[in-house]
């Protein structure tokens, strides 16, 4: 989703984490979070991952099928 002002916001009604960051460089999170096709590597892979990194890797994800369909 976008906001009005362009900011991307990622939703996710199934599976998700919420976390909130205003002065908090690194929020760490733990358990399954996302939709399977988009899901970054490490929630896979580590038992904690950052928040922010994996949806940046989601973020990435759809930008790169929005780019190739």
């Amino acid at each position: 989703m976008l906001t009005k002002s362009g900011v991307i916001k990622i939703a996710d009604f199934g599976k998700s984490e919420r976390f909130r960051v205003a002065d908090i460089d690194l929020v760490m999170v733990g358990g399954l979070c996302g939709t399977s096709p988009y899901i970054a590597p490490e929630v896979y892979t580590s038992t904690h991952y950052s928040a922010r990194a994996a949806d940046v890797w989601s973020m990435g994800v759809i930008y790169m099928v929005m780019r190739l369909k």
